[in-house]
């Protein structure tokens, strides 16, 4: 994924969220008040 992008996936299933090389990984998740679903935005890239 590129910078700014943004990824949806089922929670249910087994995941894993990290870099897959030596770089550091930022991960930022903001739920809803009853913190059913979270709130992805990002700015657009055009």
């Amino acid at each position: 994924m590129a910078p700014g992008e943004v990824a949806e996936f089922d929670t249910h299933d087994p995941h894993w969220l990290g870099s897959d090389n030596d770089q550091p990984v930022e991960l930022l998740v903001i739920f809803g008040k009853q913190g059913e679903r979270a709130h992805l935005r990002a700015r657009p890239t055009s």
